[in-house]
């Protein structure tokens, strides 16, 4: 008997046998070029041609990789690289979802995003450069952007299970590396993404708190504290104090949620 696949199905293995062929293309090229003692700047284009493609052809590969650039301290005119990668998930929607439907931008958050906007507006009335706001505004855009697209692109709790364990990793990897800065030094540190860090930990110990509570197996349970415990002594040793407070405050109403839903 033969295999049916879904239209989604073979559009995503059509991309693939795509993808590869335009790896290998490139895998080629830059051999080449270092055969024939090519300028280093073509390399770095060649490089990065082949990580755009990469990505824009792959949509999940493009969210692990936005993930990863939050973890490092690089920015290109103004903008950190995550708000610059971020903007390559619209081309990769389009390459890799072949039936997509207006219906399917739409988000829980459309409406409080919508309002968001709506009152940010007015600021750039008293704005002494209205240009440079507006033009410092994409990040904004680009983090509506990301919600919107994946969102879109991936609705398996499978898929959003993967990508919240990668983040869990990334920030367990920078808490560790920071308790072991701050017990060596003895200063105020951020680790790898620098100030930027003490939200990604915030999120991250709310994130595996939610998940001990709502973890059945002792086992996870045991893993889950203890990575909540790193997350908050890497928290501490960030000595910020606004981050503190947030984390106190939404860990409050997290309580106060799983007290009332039951």
């Amino acid at each position: 008997s033969s295999i049916i696949l879904a239209p989604e199905k073979k559009y995503e293995i059509k991309n693939n046998i795509v993808q590869l062929i335009i790896s290998l293309f490139l895998i080629f090229l830059l051999l080449l070029v270092i055969y024939l003692g090519i300028s280093t700047e073509k390399l770095i284009l060649i490089f990065v041609a082949s990580i755009i493609f990469n990505l824009a052809l792959n949509f999940k590969f493009s969210v692990y990789f936005l993930v990863f650039t939050l973890f490092f301290s690089f920015y290109i005119n103004y903008f950190h690289l995550s708000i610059v990668v971020s903007s390559i998930l619209l081309l990769s929607l389009f390459f890799t979802k072949s039936n997509l439907e207006i219906k399917d931008l739409k988000t829980p958050f459309t409406i409080s995003l919508i309002i968001y906007i709506i009152f940010i507006i007015p600021s750039f009335i008293n704005s002494i450069n209205p240009g440079l706001s507006l033009y410092k505004t994409l990040n904004l855009f680009a983090m509506i952007l990301v919600i919107v697209t994946v969102s879109a692109a991936i609705n398996r709790r499978k898929d959003i299970d993967k990508i919240i364990n990668f983040y869990l990793f990334l920030v367990l990897l920078n808490s560790l590396f920071i308790i072991y800065l701050a017990s060596v030094t003895g200063k105020r540190v951020f680790g790898f993404p620098g100030v930027f860090f003490v939200d990604y930990v915030g999120l991250g110990s709310i994130i595996s708190v939610i998940l001990f509570f709502f973890e059945k197996k002792i086992f996870q349970k045991v893993i889950m504290s203890i990575i909540s415990s790193i997350f908050i002594i890497s928290l501490i040793l960030t000595q910020t104090r606004n981050a503190w407070l947030s984390f106190v405050l939404t860990l409050f109403l997290l309580f106060l949620y799983l007290l009332f839903s039951k």
